[in-house]
């Protein structure tokens, strides 16, 4: 929770102090959200990535593979949008 308001706290800097239009792209990791068929890709079991830098292989891979929800989809398009300018 601190975190979030913390980072909110700077997007609103940023978007107070900059010349020009900051926009903010979302992605958000949802391991809940995949297919059952996605998720048997990750060994079947889904669990939430740790929270530390050691990671294990089927945590990166979950990670990974949550690019593919619908809302991490969008936003990704979004972003392709903002560059492609």
């Amino acid at each position: 929770m601190m975190q979030t308001i913390h980072n909110e706290v700077l997007f609103n800097y940023m978007s107070e102090s900059m010349p020009f239009e900051v926009e903010k792209i979302e992605f958000e990791y949802t391991p809940g959200k995949l297919s059952t068929e996605q998720a048997s890709e990750i060994s079947g079991s889904m669990q939430r990535a740790s929270l530390n830098w050691r990671l294990t292989a089927k945590g990166k891979h979950s990670i990974v593979a949550t690019i593919q929800t619908q809302s991490n989809q969008a936003a990704l398009a979004r972003a392709r949008e903002i560059f492609a300018k």
